[in-house]
Protein backbone atom coordinates (compact mmCIF):
# COMPACT_ATOMS: atom_id res chain seq x y z
CA UNK A 1 0.00 0.00 0.00
CA UNK A 2 3.02 2.35 0.18
CA UNK A 3 4.50 4.52 -2.54
CA UNK A 4 8.23 5.04 -3.14
CA UNK A 5 8.90 8.79 -3.00
CA UNK A 6 12.73 8.78 -3.12
CA UNK A 7 15.51 6.32 -3.85
CA UNK A 8 19.29 6.74 -4.08
CA UNK A 9 22.21 4.34 -4.45
CA UNK A 10 24.86 4.67 -1.69
CA UNK A 11 28.32 3.34 -2.60
CA UNK A 12 30.19 5.42 -0.02
CA UNK A 13 32.21 2.49 1.28
CA UNK A 14 31.40 2.91 4.98
CA UNK A 15 29.21 -0.20 4.61
CA UNK A 16 27.99 -2.52 1.85
CA UNK A 17 26.48 -0.90 -1.25
CA UNK A 18 22.83 -0.15 -0.52
CA UNK A 19 19.85 1.94 -1.55
CA UNK A 20 18.27 4.65 0.58
CA UNK A 21 14.52 4.27 0.02
CA UNK A 22 11.82 6.60 1.33
CA UNK A 23 8.25 5.35 1.16
CA UNK A 24 4.98 7.08 1.95
CA UNK A 25 2.30 5.01 3.66
CA UNK A 26 -1.28 6.32 4.06
CA UNK A 27 -1.49 5.52 7.78
CA UNK A 28 2.06 5.84 9.08
CA UNK A 29 3.56 8.58 6.90
CA UNK A 30 7.12 8.46 5.57
CA UNK A 31 9.29 5.43 6.29
CA UNK A 32 13.02 5.64 5.56
CA UNK A 33 14.83 2.36 4.93
CA UNK A 34 18.07 1.00 3.51
CA UNK A 35 18.00 -1.95 1.12
CA UNK A 36 21.22 -3.94 0.70
CA UNK A 37 22.01 -3.95 -3.03
CA UNK A 38 23.09 -7.61 -3.00
CA UNK A 39 20.97 -9.39 -0.38
CA UNK A 40 17.95 -7.04 -0.49
CA UNK A 41 17.96 -7.02 3.35
CA UNK A 42 15.96 -4.12 4.79
CA UNK A 43 17.13 -1.86 7.63
CA UNK A 44 15.46 1.19 9.14
CA UNK A 45 17.02 4.66 8.96
CA UNK A 46 15.30 5.97 12.09
CA UNK A 47 16.34 9.42 13.35
CA UNK A 48 15.81 8.33 16.98
CA UNK A 49 19.41 7.07 17.20
CA UNK A 50 20.80 10.61 17.68
CA UNK A 51 21.83 11.81 21.14
CA UNK A 52 20.30 14.94 22.66
CA UNK A 53 22.32 18.00 21.57
CA UNK A 54 23.64 16.30 18.43
CA UNK A 55 23.94 18.32 15.23
CA UNK A 56 20.83 18.37 13.10
CA UNK A 57 20.90 17.88 9.33
CA UNK A 58 20.63 21.67 8.96
CA UNK A 59 23.55 22.18 11.39
CA UNK A 60 25.73 19.68 9.51
CA UNK A 61 24.87 21.19 6.14
CA UNK A 62 25.71 24.70 7.38
CA UNK A 63 29.00 23.45 8.84
CA UNK A 64 30.04 21.88 5.52
CA UNK A 65 28.89 24.94 3.55
CA UNK A 66 31.17 27.14 5.70
CA UNK A 67 34.16 24.78 5.55
CA UNK A 68 34.10 23.62 1.92
CA UNK A 69 33.92 25.98 -1.08
CA UNK A 70 31.22 24.95 -3.53
CA UNK A 71 27.51 24.12 -3.60
CA UNK A 72 25.84 21.51 -1.41
CA UNK A 73 24.06 19.02 -3.70
CA UNK A 74 22.73 16.38 -1.30
CA UNK A 75 22.52 16.08 2.48
CA UNK A 76 20.92 13.15 4.30
CA UNK A 77 20.97 11.27 7.58
CA UNK A 78 22.36 7.72 7.58
CA UNK A 79 22.37 5.28 10.53
CA UNK A 80 21.36 1.91 9.17
CA UNK A 81 22.99 -1.51 9.24
CA UNK A 82 25.03 -0.91 12.38
CA UNK A 83 27.02 2.03 11.02
CA UNK A 84 27.41 4.95 13.44
CA UNK A 85 24.86 7.68 12.81
CA UNK A 86 26.20 10.34 10.44
CA UNK A 87 25.19 12.77 7.73
CA UNK A 88 26.25 12.16 4.12
CA UNK A 89 26.79 15.47 2.33
CA UNK A 90 27.88 15.93 -1.29
CA UNK A 91 29.38 19.25 -2.43
CA UNK A 92 30.12 20.29 -6.02
CA UNK A 93 33.53 21.95 -5.82
CA UNK A 94 34.49 24.93 -8.02
CA UNK A 95 36.53 22.53 -10.23
CA UNK A 96 33.28 20.70 -11.07
CA UNK A 97 34.00 17.46 -9.20
CA UNK A 98 31.87 16.28 -6.26
CA UNK A 99 33.32 15.94 -2.76
CA UNK A 100 31.61 13.16 -0.77
CA UNK A 101 31.71 14.06 2.92
CA UNK A 102 30.28 12.74 6.16
CA UNK A 103 29.63 14.61 9.40
CA UNK A 104 29.54 13.05 12.85
CA UNK A 105 26.44 14.47 14.61
CA UNK A 106 28.01 14.16 18.09
CA UNK A 107 31.43 15.71 17.39
CA UNK A 108 30.51 17.75 14.28
CA UNK A 109 33.71 16.48 12.65
CA UNK A 110 33.81 16.45 8.85
CA UNK A 111 35.32 13.37 7.20
CA UNK A 112 35.55 11.78 3.78
CA UNK A 113 33.44 8.98 2.31
CA UNK A 114 34.88 6.48 -0.16
CA UNK A 115 35.60 7.46 -2.85
CA UNK A 116 36.17 10.97 -1.54
CA UNK A 117 35.96 12.75 -4.91
CA UNK A 118 33.91 11.74 -7.95
CA UNK A 119 33.44 13.22 -11.39
CA UNK A 120 29.71 13.75 -11.76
Amino acid sequence: PGKVIAIALDTSGDKATHYHVDMLFPRSGVVRADVDAVTLTLASRDHASLEAGAATLADATALVAQAVPGHVLVAEFDAASGAPAHYDIDVRLPQGVVARLKVDPATREIGWRTPAIIND
